[in-house]
């Protein structure tokens, strides 16, 4: 799935570097879907839309785990957290889009919605 985000934001006229931060953010969301979200049960779902408007792209994954709070997270970049083999996808996804936002809804999903717009791509 990863790839349609790019294909999309390639569309869309993002240029490549930028291209490869949206991938690397939908790489990491997608991760953490299947990871931390759904703790690796293969029975649950990840589910990804993209969607496009002339000036946006906007990318939701959601998976059927518990949820997490974004902002009570261990910060990557304390001396501890420089050691630590992982912790830094929510990170560099907040870093690499314009929009970072997580919503859990009442039928148990969890949905990461991640947007980059054309002209703050420079």
């Amino acid at each position: 799935m990863g790839t349609q985000a790019l294909k999309a934001a390639r569309r869309g006229g993002f240029r490549e570097n930028i291209v490869e931060h949206i991938g690397l953010a939908v790489h990491e969301i997608m991760t953490n879907a299947v990871i931390h979200g759904n703790r690796g049960n293969l029975l649950k779902k990840v589910v990804v839309t993209i969607s496009r408007t002339p000036n946006k792209l906007k990318i939701e994954i959601a998976d059927e785990g518990e949820g997490f709070d974004p902002y009570h997270l261990p910060d990557p970049l304390s001396p501890e957290g420089l050691f630590r083999g992982s912790g830094r996808g929510v990170y560099l996804a907040r870093a690499f889009m314009d929009e970072f936002h997580v919503r859990r809804d009442p039928v148990g999903w969890t949905t990461v919605t991640m947007a980059k717009s054309l002209d703050s791509a420079t």
